[in-house]
C-alpha cells in the first residue's frame, strides 16, 4: 500500500469542541464566509485549476461544524456535503492531502463517492486560510482515474490556493468596511447623532403623539453654509471638533422629548415637541438659534458660526414627516440666500422657492450657450514625485438672476433632463480640452484633466467620436484626458459600458472608476471593464488611521488596482498622516483639501508655476 500524507488516526471525525475548531468557526461566522450561496467571482479560479491540472472536478470549499459548503465548483452538482463524508476535513487539518488511488486506501475504499458508478479515484487538496490565519476551507481537485499531480502539479495547486486566499481576504475586508459604512448611514460617527432615516422615525412618533395631545411640533433645519470653507482653512480635525461643540450646545438647549439629528455633514435637524402654540414655537426656535450663534473657541480664537436656520411647524406647515422636513429645508435655503442669521419660518412666500428648480432648469441652458458655466480644477499629485500630474474638472455656476448655484443643486436638475445633461457633458469636455491645450503650451507640462461623465452619457454611442474630435481640434494627445465614471453608471448596463469604454481605449483615452467602494465594489466587474484608474472613495481614506482593518482595506484595494494594471488615486486626503500612510502603501496619486480644493484655472496655473507639491510627507519619503 502506498504511503499518504494523511497522518490522523480518524478519517472522518472533525475536530469539534477544540479551541482551534471553535476559533476557526468563529472566524467563518464573523467574516460571513458561511453563506450557503456559491460565489461566481471564485469561478475564474476553479475553472483555471481544472484546466491547468486536467481534472474533471475542482472546487473551493469552506467547512463549518457540520457541512462542507462549496463556494465555487466545476464538475460537481451539490452545493454542500456532510462533513463526515468530506475528504477535505482531513486536508483542513494536515494542510495538503494527495491520494493517488482512493480504492487502494483502506480508509476510503468503502466511501460512497469511491465505491459508486462514477467513482472518485484520485483526490488532491490544499488548505485555505482566513485573514487571521485559521484554516477555513480547501481548494481541491478530483479525478475518476488513479493518478498523481507530481511536485510541479502540487506547487501549481498551492499557488492557486494563495490567489484564492487573497480574493477571500479582499472580499471579507470589503464586507467589513461595508458594514462600517452601513453603521455610519444610521449614526454619525463624529457626533453620535442619528442620520436621516432615524430622524424620520423619531419625527413620525412625535407626530403621532401630537395628534392625540393637540400640540405643535417645530422642525428646525440648521445648515452651515461655510462648512466647506472651514474645511479648507482649518482641516478635518478642527471641523469635526467644531461640529461636536455645536451639536453639544444644541443638545443642552433642547428639552426632554426633543430630538436632534445630523442627516448630512453640514446639516443638523432639531425636532422640538410639546409646544402649546406658535408663540412658544417662535420663542424656542429663536432661543436655539441664539445659542448656536454664540462665539466658539476654535484654533486659539473666538469665532462665530454662520447658520441658515429654517423652521416648519406641525400641523400648519405639514401633516407628515417628508413635508415638514422639506419645508424646513426650503426655509433654511431662504435664510441662506438672504443671509438671515435668525430663524426663518416656512410661509407661502417660501413655498415659491419650490419653483427654483424650474428656474434653474430653464436658465441653465442659456448659461451654457453664453459660456457662463465655469470650470474649477482640483489638482491630483503623484506620491512618487510629489508634483502635480493632473487635475479634476468640476463645473461651477454663478447666475446673474439666481446668484451662485451649488453643483449639489444644479447637477440633480440637469441629470433629470437628458438633453441638458448631454449639453453639459459636451460643454465640460470642450472646456477641459481647451484648457489642457492652453496649459500645455504655457506651462510646458504634460498633465491630464479628468472629466466626470454620468451614466446616461456613458451609454451615448457618439461619446467616443465626440471626444476624438475634441482632441483633434485642440491638438491634444489622448492621454491628456481621463473620463471618470461611477460604479453604478457602469454596472447598470455592463455590455454597453464595456463597448463604449473599449472605444475610448482604442483612441487612447483613459477611464477611471470614481468613488470605488461605495457601489458594487466587485473584483469581477473590475476585471471585465477596461479601466485605467481606480479612485478610492474618501470614506476609506477617512478610516486609514482609525483602525488596522481600515488600513488593510485600503492596502487591499491598492494591491488589487495594481494587480489589474491600474493607477490608484486616493480621494479626500486631508492630513499629512494620511499622505504618509498612502505613500507607505504605494498608492500612486492623491487628491484632496490637504493639497488644494477645486480652484479656478488661473489660480491652479499659478500654483503649478510656483511648484505646488504634496506637503511634508512625500519629502520625508523621498529623503529616507
Amino acid at each position: 500500500m502506498r504511503r499518504h500524507t494523511y497522518m490522523g488516526p480518524d478519517s472522518f471525525s472533525p475536530a469539534t469542541g477544540t479551541e482551534t475548531e471553535a476559533s476557526r468557526v468563529r472566524e467563518l461566522l464573523s467574516r460571513e464566509m458561511l453563506d450557503a450561496r456559491p460565489e461566481q467571482h471564485f469561478d475564474q479560479y476553479t475553472q483555471l485549476v481544472a484546466d491547468v491540472l486536467e481534472a474533471p472536478v475542482a472546487f473551493i470549499s469552506v467547512l463549518d461544524h457540520d457541512e462542507l459548503r462549496l463556494k465555487s465548483r466545476v464538475g460537481v452538482e451539490q452545493e454542500s456535503i456532510p462533513r463526515e463524508q468530506a475528504f477535505c476535513d482531513i486536508t483542513l487539518r494536515v494542510g495538503y492531502l494527495e491520494i493517488p488511488d482512493m480504492r487502494a486506501d483502506e480508509r476510503f475504499r468503502e466511501h460512497p463517492l469511491v465505491a459508486g458508478d462514477r467513482a472518485i479515484r484520485f483526490y488532491a487538496g490544499t488548505v485555505l486560510r482566513g485573514p487571521e490565519g485559521d484554516a477555513v476551507g480547501t481548494l481541491c481537485v478530483m479525478d475518476h482515474r488513479p493518478r498523481t499531480l507530481g511536485e510541479s502539479g502540487k506547487q501549481r495547486l498551492q499557488a492557486f490556493a494563495a490567489l484564492v486566499e487573497q480574493e477571500l481576504h479582499f472580499s471579507t475586508r470589503i464586507t467589513e468596511a461595508r458594514r462600517k459604512i452601513e453603521r455610519t448611514a444610521l449614526w454619525d460617527p463624529v457626533t453620535g447623532l442619528p442620520r436621516r432615516s432615524v430622524v424620520v422615525e423619531l419625527l413620525e412618533r412625535a407626530i403621532a403623539r401630537a395628534r392625540h395631545g393637540d400640540e405643535l411640533i417645530a422642525v428646525a433645519h440648521i445648515r452651515f453654509p461655510r462648512y466647506d470653507e472651514v474645511m479648507g482653512v482649518y482641516g478635518r480635525e478642527v471641523l469635526d471638533y467644531t461640529t461636536e461643540l455645536i451639536s453639544e450646545r444644541v443638545r443642552f438647549a433642547l428639552e426632554p422629548g426633543d430630538h436632534l439629528g445630523r442627516p448630512e455633514e453640514e446639516t443638523l435637524v432639531a425636532v422640538v415637541t410639546g409646544l402649546a402654540g406658535e408663540t412658544e414655537a417662535m420663542r424656542r426656535m429663536h432661543a436655539l438659534c441664539d445659542v448656536l450663534r454664540e462665539p466658539y473657541q476654535i484654533s486659539g480664537g473666538s469665532r462665530e458660526v454662520v447658520v441658515a436656520f429654517g423652521v416648519s411647524v406641525f400641523p400648519g406647515d405639514g401633516q407628515d414627516t417628508d413635508t415638514l422636513l422639506d419645508r424646513a429645508r426650503l426655509a433654511s435655503r431662504r435664510a441662506e440666500s438672504t443671509g438671515e442669521q435668525a430663524p426663518v419660518f416656512f410661509s407661502g412666500a417660501i413655498n415659491r422657492e419650490v419653483s427654483r428648480r424650474d428656474r434653474i432648469a430653464r436658465r441653465f441652458g442659456g448659461a451654457l450657450e453664453r459660456e457662463q458655466i465655469e470650470l474649477h480644477y482640483q489638482p491630483v499629485l503623484s506620491t512618487r514625485s510629489g508634483q502635480v500630474v493632473g487635475c479634476e474638472a468640476l463645473a461651477r455656476w454663478s447666475c446673474p438672476q439666481l446668484g451662485r448655484v451649488s453643483p449639489a443643486e444644479f447637477i440633480p436638475v440637469v441629470e433629470h433632463d437628458p438633453g441638458l445633461s448631454r449639453r453639459l457633458t459636451h460643454y465640460v469636455l470642450a472646456a477641459a480640452c481647451r484648457q489642457a491645450a492652453a496649459w500645455r503650451q504655457r506651462l510646458h507640462q504634460r498633465f491630464w484633466i479628468s472629466v466626470n461623465v454620468s451614466g446616461r452619457e456613458l451609454h451615448d454611442p457618439q461619446l467616443s467620436d465626440t471626444i476624438e474630435e475634441l482632441l483633434r481640434r485642440h491638438g491634444l494627445p489622448p492621454d491628456a484626458l481621463v473620463i471618470e465614471l461611477t460604479e453604478q453608471s457602469m454596472i447598470g448596463d455592463m455590455t454597453t459600458a464595456i463597448r463604449i469604454m473599449e472605444q475610448l481605449r482604442r483612441i487612447g483615452v483613459r477611464c477611471a472608476v470614481d468613488d470605488f467602494g461605495t457601489g458594487y465594489s466587485s473584483l469581477n466587474y473590475l476585471r471585465q471593464l477596461p479601466l485605467d484608474k481606480l479612485k478610492i472613495d474618501r470614506t476609506f481614506v477617512d478610516g486609514l488611521q482609525q483602525s488596522r482593518v481600515g488600513r488593510e482595506v485600503v492596502s487591499a484595494i491598492i494591491n488589487i488596482g495594481h494587480a489589474l494594471n491600474m493607477t490608484v488615486v486616493a480621494e479626500g486626503v486631508e492630513t499629512p498622516d494620511q499622505v504618509q500612510v498612502l505613500c507607505d502603501l504605494l498608492c500612486d496619486e492623491v487628491q484632496g483639501f490637504l493639497m488644494r480644493p477645486a480652484v479656478p484655472a488661473g489660480e491652479l496655473e499659478a500654483m503649478i508655476a510656483q511648484g505646488l507639491a504634496i506637503p511634508w510627507a512625500w519629502e520625508e519619503r523621498d529623503g529616507s
